[in-house]
């Protein structure tokens, strides 16, 4: 049988694991336009790009961020902006699991894009607790 268009391979030895709500690290990006990028709240949509997966998802929490220029570290603020790094609580929308990868493999990474262009790269900090 042929994979579906969509399908990931994987060894059974490390299977990857499928969530709808996962702890993410985000990188912020400065938009290139004249125009500003978004601030970040919690309840905030976008669209997540994750290898072959393209879902809305929410900004359930903010957890931490962190301003690069200053090394100053907050916790649980209510609003982010370039070029802050934060961690945050991503949740699919249409609650779909999608394939994911925990640290720096290849389906950890993925981008945040709205109607303006990419707001923010990130990669998979945290997957929640095997059932």
């Amino acid at each position: 049988a042929q994979p579906s268009v969509g399908s990931v391979l994987c060894g059974l030895e490390e299977p990857l694991r499928a969530a709808c709500k996962f702890k993410a690290q985000l990188k912020l990006i400065e938009g290139a336009s004249s125009e500003p990028a978004p601030a970040i709240t919690p309840g905030f949509r976008c669209i997540l790009h994750l290898h072959q997966v393209t879902e809305e998802c929410e900004v359930s929490k903010i957890i931490e961020a962190v301003d690069p220029r200053t090394k100053k570290k907050e916790a649980a603020p209510k609003i982010l902006r370039a070029p802050a790094v934060a961690l945050v609580v991503l949740v699919v929308l249409s609650g779909r699991e999608v394939p994911l990868d925990n640290g720096s493999g290849r389906f950890a990474r993925f981008a945040l894009r709205t109607d303006g262009g990419t707001i923010a790269s990130g990669k998979v900090a945290e997957l929640p607790k095997a059932k």
